[in-house]
Parts: C-alpha cells; structure tokens; sequence
C-alpha cells in the first residue's frame, strides 16, 4: 500500500514506496533545523515526486552525495575522527 508524500499515513493512488525510503524519512525527521538538512529535505521531496515516475536512480544518487557531504561537517563524526587519530598515535 502507497502512502502519500505529504503526510506518511494518508493513502495515495501512486506506485508502491520503494524499500528503505520510509528508513530515509524516518531518519530525515531526526535531522536538526539547519540550512545542511534543509537542502536534504529538499531531496527527499525531490525522490518522493520521482517515486511517481519511477526514476528514484538519479535522485537517489544526488541524496546519497549530499548525505555524505552532511557527514564531512558533523561535529560528532569530526569527534570520533579526532580521537581515532589520537588512538592510533598512542600505538
């Protein structure tokens, strides 16, 4: 059973979801309100409208990309790079 884009819980007369974008929403709920996951939220809906015509590929990749950028800036993963360095200094 589809679901609407707009609200999870609402029936749509569209093509089934495809697996693991409703993990992809679910954790772009979590995001934090920053101008980083804005522009994700903007994918999302960009690959929920492409759901409908079938050519998720392409957005998908530009979502991944983006995601992997988010990554490169967040304090908690610089964290763990940090003292992954600083434990393989100490042998």
């Amino acid at each position: 059973m589809a679901t609407s884009s707009a609200d999870p819980g609402l029936l749509a007369t569209g093509p089934e979801r495809p697996p693991g974008l409703e993990d992809v929403l679910d954790a772009a709920r979590k995001l934090p309100v920053c101008d980083r996951a804005a522009k994700l939220h903007a994918l999302i809906a960009r690959l929920q409208d492409a759901v409908d015509t079938g050519a998720t590929a392409a957005v998908a990749d530009a979502l991944a990309a983006a995601a992997i950028d988010a990554l490169v800036d967040d304090p908690w993963v610089q964290f763990e790079a940090a003292v992954r360095r600083f434990k393989a200094a100490q042998g």
